[in-house]
């Protein structure tokens, strides 16, 4: 599946899922999902755009079943909750990356988050 296809596919699965969800209340988290830009990898990138923690996560096959899931892997260094405020996720505009940005949107900071070793770790920006 081209690049393309694969983010269309994502984009109607998170779609249907909202659709059949219950309505969103003020004080709920709300999460924002971004993909890689490059077409080698299965990841989705989830934020909580209320503690800036951000997931990896990726289809796996179930041994035994034609039927996979989806595993998000657990925040490891940097990528778990961070100080309140208004996060959100960039794709990086090079075709071979697998990772996404983290940025803060009110204190300016940017955190290159990626998977490694079954965590999702987040780079720290240098001052």
């Amino acid at each position: 599946m081209d690049g393309k296809g694969r983010y269309a596919a994502l984009l109607m699965m998170f779609a249907a899922a909202a659709a059949f969800s219950p309505s969103v209340r003020a004080d709920d988290a709300l999460y924002e999902f971004e993909i890689p830009n490059s077409p080698e990898t299965s990841l989705l990138y989830r934020l909580n755009g209320a503690t800036g923690e951000v997931n990896a996560c990726y289809w796996a096959k179930v041994e035994g079943s034609t039927i996979g899931k989806i595993v998000c892997d657990p925040a490891g260094e940097n990528a778990g909750p961070q100080k309140p405020g208004v996060y959100g996720l960039m794709r990086s505009p090079f075709k071979t990356e697998t990772g996404v940005y983290r940025i803060d949107k009110i204190a300016g900071k940017v955190w290159l988050c990626f998977q490694d070793s079954g965590k999702t770790v987040c780079a720290a920006q240098q001052p």
